[in-house]
């Protein structure tokens, strides 16, 4: 190695040991506030949130190192990734250290301990937290591809657990075994430790970028559109969103009360555009099955999608569209006009439903 590699190396290096430090410390504040949340110890509680001045400066000092870096070296290609995520994990663990001080700001405000089996809940999201940060932090740090990945799936185990807490606190306040204060204090700390999780696996997404230079893609959304009988209307809604936004969106429809087939004028109609439909009319129920996680949005056409799902997932957006209105376009048409007139104005709603979304059609 030149003089010159040398000096590169040894500043990305000292980077690297400083991340590795202030994740340390992150990791640190969290598991102290899960603990001091859990054991209602106030003094552990004030504690941490002291500790996190510590932090945050730094933090400073490591995005000081990084800009240095840029000046001093002009980076390029992977050193440049390199520097460019560090920033971005800083945001991330200053982020995460605010969380631990929120649990412990959480904590003094209770005013009791807390039951044993909730106890239980914080403590098993605790351990699944901390476990995919250390090991998120760790896979940036070294750059291994196979770390990362094993972060983000003990992320996404925190999400499960995390439906299991809500549950429990909201049964726990059916029982009024706590007092409403305690109650919404609880559910604040349990919603931040779930950001805890996120965070971790962002920082695993980091580490994907700075060794094979890609980055995450644009999100994608995963729609259901829920009529009647899925014989019309929702099969009309999925075949413009598959065609006209198939990169963007994941679609698919369902009926409360599904026929027995597809209207056979529509699938003529869609044959002629060169669109086939497959299989038959979906059931809500077999819909929900086939996602192994949440809609981000689920548009109900004639139908409320609140009157026939249990459990409406925190982040599922729900929304409605007048069938009546639909209709209305087509009035006084027969044959292929009617379809058309139908499938024009079910693609404006998808449409201006995609925009809203910040999204264009590639039609």
């Amino acid at each position: 190695m030149t003089h010159y590699e040398k000096r590169l190396e040894t500043d990305l290096e000292e980077i690297r040991r400083e991340v590795q430090r202030v994740g340390g410390w992150v990791t640190e504040n969290v598991r102290d506030a899960v603990a001091a949340l859990t054991q209602f110890d106030r003094r552990r509680a004030n504690e941490t949130i002291l500790r996190d001045r510590a932090v945050n400066k730094r933090i400073e000092e490591v995005d000081h190192l990084c800009h240095l870096f840029v000046v001093k070296h002009l980076p390029s290609a992977g050193h440049l990734r390199f520097v460019s995520s560090v920033l971005r994990i800083n945001v991330a663990l200053e982020r995460i250290g605010d969380y631990a001080v929120t649990v412990c700001r959480q904590t003094l405000q209770l005013e009791r301990p807390l039951p044993e089996p909730l106890v239980q809940d914080m403590d098993v999201i605790g351990r699944q937290v901390l476990n995919a940060l250390r090991t998120a932090i760790t896979a940036f740090v070294d750059g291994d591809l196979k770390s990362a990945a094993t972060g983000k799936g003990m992320a996404k185990q925190v999400n499960s657990t995390y439906r299991k807490s809500v549950a429990d606190l909201i049964a726990t306040g059916d029982r009024r075994e706590m007092s409403a204060g305690d109650l919404f204090a609880l559910m604040l700390a349990t919603r931040v430790l779930k950001r805890v999780g996120d965070q971790a696996e962002n920082i695993c997404e980091q580490t994907d970028f700075i060794v094979s230079g890609e980055s995450k893609g644009p999100k994608t959304y995963r729609v259901l559109f829920l009529d009647r009988d899925n014989r019309l209307f929702g099969i009309m809604a999925e075949a413009f969103g598959r065609e006209a936004f198939p990169d963007e969106g994941t679609f698919l429809s369902a009926g409360v009360e599904p026929a027995a087939e597809f209207d056979p004028g529509f699938v003529a109609f869609l044959a002629d555009r060169g669109v086939e439909i497959e299989g038959q009319p979906l059931g809500l129920e077999g819909a929900l099955d086939r996602m192994n996680r949440h809609y981000h949005i689920v548009v109900g056409i004639g139908v409320d999608p609140t009157d026939h799902m249990d459990d409406i997932p925190f982040r599922t957006v729900v929304i409605e569209w007048d069938q009546a209105d639909i209709e209305a376009t087509a009035a006084g048409r027969e044959g292929r006009e009617r379809y058309q007139a139908l499938y024009r104005e079910v693609a404006d709603h998808v449409t201006d439903l995609m925009e809203t979304l910040g999204l264009e059609s590639e039609r």
